[in-house]
Order: C-alpha cells, then sequence, then structure tokens
C-alpha cells in the first residue's frame, strides 16, 4: 500500500513526464496500426496497377516500323494493337515485300541480260542430247572470242572493241628503209649511209623519228584499242580453254559449262570497256580513248568458296574474309562468285570511267588494283603509240556475280553436281505407241528443236 501511495503521489507531482508518456506510447500504438494497414494498401494499389497496365499496354505499344523507301529512316509508332494498326503494319509490310519482288527481278534481269540465249542455242542445259553441238561449240566458242575485236556494229550479237595489234616491227622497218632509201635519192651526189656526214646523218635520223611517228600515229587512229585478236597469235588476252582444241573425244558437260562462263565473263569486260571507249563514236581512237590497251582478261579457274552447302531457307548469308576474299563474298545457294585478272594501259586520269561502266555491265567491282607505271618510248619500240596521255598500266582483279535463279535452268546435271545444286530426277516417259509420234534421241542425224531461252522472271 505504501508503494501504491508513494507511486500516486509522484504522479500527481509529475503530471507532464507522465502525459508525456502516455502520448508516446498511443502514438507508437498508432504507428504500427498505420503501417500495417499502409502495406495492405500499398499492395493492394500494386495490384491495381498491374491490372490496368496490362489492360493499357496495348494502347501503348511502342514499335518501330521499317521505311517505306530504303532511303528513309525507321518510322517509331506508339499504336493500339487494333484492327488498324495490323492494317497498317501489313500495308507497310505488303509495300516492302512488292519492293523486294521488284529489285529481285530488276536484279535477275539485269544479272542475265546480254547472256541469254548461250554461245550456242540448244547445247543447254542438256548436251547429251545433241552431241553433235559439242563439237561444233570448239568452233563457235573460238569464233565468239575473236568476234569481240571486230569494228563496231550495231547488230553484232557479242560487245566489239575495235582491237588491233601494235604495228608490227616488219612494218617498222619496211616504213623506215623506205625513208632511208628516199633520203639518199634525194641527194645530188648519191652517197651510202656510211659515207653521210654528221649533219646528214643527224638530218637523216630525223626523218625516220619523223616517219616512225607518223606511221604510229596513222596505226593508232585505225582502231580504239590495241590488243592481239587472234587466238593463234602471242598474247591473246583472253583464256581460250584446253578444250577447244580439235579433238576425237566430245568435250565434257563441265568443260562446256566453263565456256560458257567464260565467255560471259570477258564479254561482260569487252562490253565495259567498248563503253568506256566509245567505239560506236568513229572520232574515237587509241590516241584519245581512256583505255589504251588489253593485255588480258583471264578468268580465274573455280568458283570463289568452293561448293556451297545447302542451307535451309531464309538462312542469312554470312560474309566469309580471307586474303582472296576481302570483302568476304563466297559462293552461296544465292549466286556464284568468279574473279578475273585484268590488264590494261589506261589513260589514268579517265580510269573512273572505266569503273563506271564495269559495274553497269554486270555486277562487277574491283576488289584490288596496282598501278605501274609506263616506259612510253620502250612502248614505241614495240609499236605502241598512246598518244599524249599520262598512260599506266593498271593491273585488277575483278569480282563478278552470278544469280542462281537464272544460271541453273542452264546447267547441265553434272555441273549442277558439282555446285551442290539439288538434281530434280527427269520423269518417266511411256513408251511411245504405234500411232504415237517418235520422241527425239541422241542420234547426231537429229536435229532437236532447240529450246527457247529461260523465263528469268520465274521463281
Amino acid at each position: 500500500m505504501r508503494f501504491l501511495r508513494g507511486f500516486l503521489a509522484w504522479l500527481k507531482t509529475n503530471v507532464v513526464v507522465v502525459t508525456s508518456l502516455t502520448l508516446c506510447l498511443i502514438s507508437a500504438a498508432a504507428l504500427y496500426y498505420i503501417h500495417v494497414k499502409g502495406q495492405e494498401f500499398r499492395d493492394t494499389l500494386a495490384k491495381r496497377a498491374a491490372t490496368y497496365s496490362s489492360i493499357t499496354k496495348p494502347q501503348k505499344t511502342p514499335v518501330e516500323l521499317p521505311p517505306e523507301s530504303p532511303d528513309k529512316p525507321p518510322r517509331p509508332w506508339t499504336l493500339t494493337v487494333n484492327k488498324r494498326a495490323i492494317d497498317e503494319i501489313t500495308r507497310v509490310f505488303g509495300r516492302m515485300n512488292e519492293e523486294f519482288i521488284s529489285i529481285r527481278k530488276f536484279a535477275v534481269t539485269m544479272n542475265a541480260q546480254n547472256h541469254l540465249p548461250p554461245f550456242m542455242e540448244g547445247l543447254f542445259p542438256e548436251p547429251s542430247r545433241t552431241p553433235f553441238k559439242a563439237f561444233e561449240a570448239r568452233i563457235r566458242y573460238r569464233r565468239a572470242l575473236m568476234e569481240m575485236f571486230e569494228p563496231y556494229s550495231p547488230t553484232a550479237v557479242y560487245p566489239q572493241l575495235h582491237a588491233k595489234p601494235a604495228l608490227s616491227p616488219e612494218r617498222i622497218k619496211e616504213g623506215l628503209d623506205r625513208e632511208e632509201s628516199d633520203y639518199l635519192a634525194s641527194m645530188i651526189i648519191p652517197k651510202k649511209v656510211g659515207e653521210l656526214t654528221i649533219e646528214e646523218g643527224e638530218e637523216l635520223q630525223k626523218k625516220k623519228a619523223n616517219r616512225l611517228l607518223k606511221m604510229l600515229t596513222e596505226h593508232a587512229k585505225l582502231a580504239h584499242i590495241y590488243s592481239a585478236t587472234a587466238i593463234n597469235q602471242g598474247g591473246f588476252p583472253f583464256d581460250v580453254g584446253g578444250w577447244t582444241e580439235p579433238r576425237p573425244t566430245r568435250p565434257s558437260d563441265l568443260d562446256l559449262w566453263e565456256g560458257q562462263m567464260t565467255l560471259w565473263i570477258v564479254g561482260d569486260i569487252a562490253r565495259a570497256i567498248a563503253q568506256t571507249n566509245h567505239v560506236e563514236d568513229p572520232n574515237v581512237h587509241v590516241l584519245n580513248a581512256p583505255i589504251k590497251r588489253l593485255i588480258m582478261a583471264r578468268v580465274v579457274p573455280g568458283y570463289i568458296g568452293g561448293v556451297p552447302k545447302q542451307d535451309p531457307p531464309n538462312t542469312p548469308i554470312k560474309a566469309q574474309f580471307g586474303p582472296s576474299v576481302p570483302f568476304g563474298r563466297v559462293s552461296n545457294s544465292l549466286y556464284d562468285i568468279r574473279h578475273v585478272n585484268l590488264s590494261m594501259i589506261v589513260d589514268w586520269h579517265r580510269l573512273p570511267e572505266f569503273f563506271d561502266n564495269l559495274s553497269q555491265a554486270n555486277f562487277m567491282c574491283v576488289l584490288k588494283m596496282d598501278i605501274k607505271d609506263v616506259d612510253e618510248y620502250e612502248q614505241i619500240k614495240e609499236g605502241y603509240f598512246y598518244g599524249k596521255g599520262d598512260a599506266v598500266q593498271v593491273d585488277m582483279l575483278v569480282e563478278t556475280i552470278w544469280l542462281r535463279q537464272w544460271t541453273t535452268k542452264l546447267m547441265p546435271d553434272e555441273v549442277k553436281k558439282s555446285r551442290g545444286v539439288p538434281v530434280v530426277a527427269a520423269p518417266v516417259k511411256a513408251a511411245p505407241t504405234p500411232d504415237a509420234p517418235a520422241q527425239p534421241t541422241d542420234d547426231p542425224a537429229a536435229t532437236p528443236a532447240a529450246p527457247a531461252g529461260p523465263n528469268i522472271s520465274d521463281g
């Protein structure tokens, strides 16, 4: 009782302290209650926010639509996933698909132009059906190569360079000997060369130099470019191929196809040169043409990248860089890559004109190039005269691309197998009845109608 009376007395004398302690206890209890209820409230709000976000997310979906034109940037768009949005996306992708189809058709058409029909119509894709044509192909192939050096004709099948070889040493000697004999005959007192004075000897050398320059100039004006023009002539710039030599055995399908590829490739090179030198213009000649001399245009044996593997459809094409493939392009299921070693003497100021025409002739680009100065006095001794321009020798490695969408339609089965192209077995034909017309045979005496060129717009 004494403790209780003491405690009550303390409470009466310490009212402020007691009141403060009471308020602290009440506040702590209230804060605890608010914390518990507040957490429940926050949990409820978070659930409601998640539900609201899932409802409103389709109305605020950020997307990036591809550009409608290749030269425009992507188009960011916040949209509601509804029929209008789906229709807009369908329209954009539909237009892109139309552009893709148009670009693919343009690319195939450009790649196939000037290459159809093949150099011998009816030879591909089944040379075995007409074996006599395989023998004739040797002659046709050689003739086609030499036709590229003839003067320009608007109706020619192949591009024409209007080329001539250098002025021959025999003609140079003949002209200089004639100049010497005319000079000696014009003297009042006939002399021999060994009897001429120093002044007379210098005069004779000057006349010979002028005569040589005149002969070289006249010869240079007769053509648009210098080049050996006959297969049996030394320095012929194109690789003829051993399969074209007269032999009793029939050329293989692989040889025939390689000959066709070579003819297509060097034909494109010749076309670019002809366009650069304006062979259709009779006022252009070696002295004022950009390209002075074609030394070599040889197709590198083999396909770059070897035999491509057949990847599943829509598999991205990966670049494969290496010493011989600086841009990473190799043969694949869409196209084949071939390289060409090209060597020419050109007016180096006008070299960009050739680069432009090279890309326009077909899908060709220069991978690497070496430039060497030309000793024009030494060239004159060999019968070449290039005029006043600064001539240089350029050695280039040129890349060419061949789209399989049209080339595989001409490939013989043997070639398809070597390139990893699936070979579709021909349907088995029913045996002919007595009333049925006879089917074509492999008899060389029978001449089946030449098939039309492939439809390059297919597929």
